[in-house]
């Protein structure tokens, strides 16, 4: 047991072997006349005992957590009609570059292909017959 300047500070700085001690145990009910009997503990974790009521509380008076993870019961258990998730992106100025000389690429090969067949329509349909290569300016 220790001594700080409030029973709070006292007691997280406090560890519990006193609690594991019927001597100890006797002299907490001597100073403090408490009427009933007080046993002490009988077994306990001997990494526990040595840490300081502060330290039990950070670890919530665990020894360990124990993850299991099962998402088809989690699934099964609120089973949700729609399933979803979203990812949020950063700016990245590589895939934007690539983006654009992509879409500068395809739209060359395309129009390469689709422009020589648009000339050739509008030649057919007389549409080209506005130009005279004898007109001089």
């Amino acid at each position: 047991m220790k001594i700080g300047c409030t029973l709070s500070e006292s007691f997280l700085i406090s560890t519990l072997e006193c609690f594991y001690n019927q001597s100890c145990i006797n002299i907490i009910k001597q100073y403090t006349n408490y009427p009933d009997q007080l046993e002490y503990l009988l077994s306990a974790n001997q990494s526990q005992i040595k840490m300081t009521v502060e330290d039990l509380l950070k670890n919530l008076f665990t020894d360990q957590w124990q993850i299991t993870k099962n998402y088809s019961s989690y699934y099964e258990q609120c089973s949700p009609l729609i399933c979803s998730y979203t990812y949020i992106e950063n700016f990245n100025i590589i895939y934007l570059i690539s983006f654009l000389l992509g879409l500068q690429g395809g739209l060359a090969i395309v129009l390469k292909w689709i422009c020589p067949k648009i000339i050739q329509l509008a030649s057919a349909f007389g549409f080209g017959a506005c130009l005279d290569d004898t007109d001089e300016f």
